[in-house]
């Protein structure tokens, strides 16, 4: 049974400074302990094949599905709506009441 992802890795044709190709740490032995169904889905993905032995292995890193193009990038502060310097200086977004 072979699992297939539709990937749009828009990121790996960024220019190669802003990324790294690297294969993902492989784990011993991966198992599944809870799977999204409904996001599965909505993916376009089958919860079934996920949840076989060969998906857990996919969605662990320990095999890397067809058409993958697997990158690391590096965190920029700026995903939430903040940029701060350093945490030290960093004013809260939000507070308790």
């Amino acid at each position: 049974m072979t699992v297939h992802f539709h990937f749009e890795n828009t990121y790996a044709t960024l220019p190669a400074n802003f990324f790294a190709r690297v294969a993902p740490t492989p784990v011993t032995s991966p198992r599944l302990i809870k799977l999204n169904r409904p996001l599965a889905v909505h993916l376009g993905l089958d919860p079934d094949r996920l949840s076989s032995p060969e998906g857990a292995e996919i969605l662990a890193g320990k095999r890397i599905p067809d058409g993958a193009d697997p990158i690391a990038m590096a965190y920029a502060g700026h995903q939430f709506g903040h940029s701060f310097p350093s945490s030290a200086t960093a004013a809260p977004s939000c507070s308790a009441r």
